[in-house]
């Protein structure tokens, strides 16, 4: 039995859900802003965050679900079109990226399983509701990125702590390009858990819903997440990963892409790589570069604190709204950005936001 939770603070954006089983509940959360890609609004995070807390005092509630009620989409991210049009209220914007980063540790610390179903896009903010949690799903219909760079940010939302644990500098490439995954790489990176069947989700959900909860709750979810495993071929990316792993694994962006445009036998695609970087916000790059860097020694807390520290940074920089309008306003995909021309001049004018 299905039993709706009603939340007016996110009108028809967001539901909740608890299905009751046999011997415990699944607490379901649905996105269905579909107008907006399911981009999270600061009701949204707020609403989400309640809810968790309210569940995970609930003895009914076994486990929790998330899930997009939009074909193709499961979260496109943050809503920063909302972020542009706040930007003479600095304030508006810092309460947003709060409940955003409280609702990210709040998943990766939550104490029941939390369980995500990749069936499309999920990107930024929408990795940040879903990678920190215990089992992420993903269908073929996954689209895996965090682009954050071509719009002047950087990757948040704790992706300094999964990016720099990636083996072979995987996390950053991925940081540095935005590199779109696709469900084969997210599963053999550990970005998924798993990979099933599309028109299996009804069935796992209610596989959940049935299973014995009296014993060890995340036991119960591996095992029925178990039967539905579909494993892919080896993904595109892999054919990459030698190379990847070779030019990412210097101390300085500068040393990456020279690696990346002169080395004979990685061209075309070095040349390409190196000049889709040098393309992108160049302090977006050179922070990212340093954060991913240096988040390989620290907890997810130390993350998440460097995190709020660089977010409050770029907040005050132009490229930032100069990247979203180009990308959600103008729409005209031709960012003007401000004049970074060389990275490790660039480093200089931020070196104290890393201060562990």
């Amino acid at each position: 039995m299905t039993h709706e939770i009603n939340n007016n603070a996110v009108d028809n954006d967001i539901s909740f859900n608890k299905i009751e089983g046999k011997r415990g509940c699944l607490g379901v959360i649905t996105l269905h802003r579909a107008k907006a890609h399911n981009a999270l609004s600061l009701a949204m995070c707020i609403a989400i965050y309640q809810q968790l807390l309210c569940w995970q005092v609930d003895d009914d509630i076994k486990a929790v679900w998330l899930e997009s009620s939009i074909d193709k989409v499961f979260c496109s991210g943050g809503d920063i079109k909302q972020l542009y049009l706040n930007k003479d209220s600095l304030e508006e914007s810092l309460r947003f990226f709060q409940y955003e980063y409280a609702l990210n540790e709040l998943i990766f610390h939550y104490p029941k399983p939390f369980i995500s179903m990749w069936n499309g896009i999920a990107m930024g903010g929408g990795l940040g509701i879903s990678q920190h949690g215990h089992f992420r799903l993903a269908t073929k219909k996954l689209i895996w990125a965090m682009p954050e760079v071509s719009i002047g940010f950087f990757p948040d939302i704790g992706a300094g702590y999964f990016f720099s644990r990636l083996q072979n500098h995987m996390g950053l490439y991925l940081g540095l390009t935005g590199h779109r995954v696709g469900f084969e790489d997210a599963l053999e990176l550990g970005l998924a858990t798993h990979t099933v069947a599309e028109n299996d989700m009804a069935s796992i959900k209610q596989a959940l819903v049935d299973c014995d909860w009296t014993d060890n709750g995340a036991e119960s979810v591996t095992d029925v997440l178990a039967s539905f495993q579909r494993k892919p071929a080896t993904g595109l990316l892999q054919q990459h990963a030698t190379a990847i792993e070779k030019c990412f694994s210097y101390d300085s962006i500068e040393q990456c892409l020279t690696i990346l445009k002169q080395t004979n036998e990685l061209q075309p695609w070095g040349q390409e790589v190196a000049g889709h970087i040098r393309s992108q916000c160049l302090l977006s790059i050179a922070i990212t570069f340093q954060h991913i860097k240096r988040s390989t020694h620290f907890t997810f807390l130390q993350v998440m604190q460097q995190d709020r520290r660089i977010c409050r940074y770029f907040l005050d920089q132009p490229c930032l709204y100069e990247g979203v309008r180009a990308a959600m306003i103008d729409k005209d995909r031709n960012p003007q950005w401000p004049d970074y021309s060389l990275l490790s001049d660039t480093y200089s004018n931020f070196k104290d936001l890393f201060r562990w």
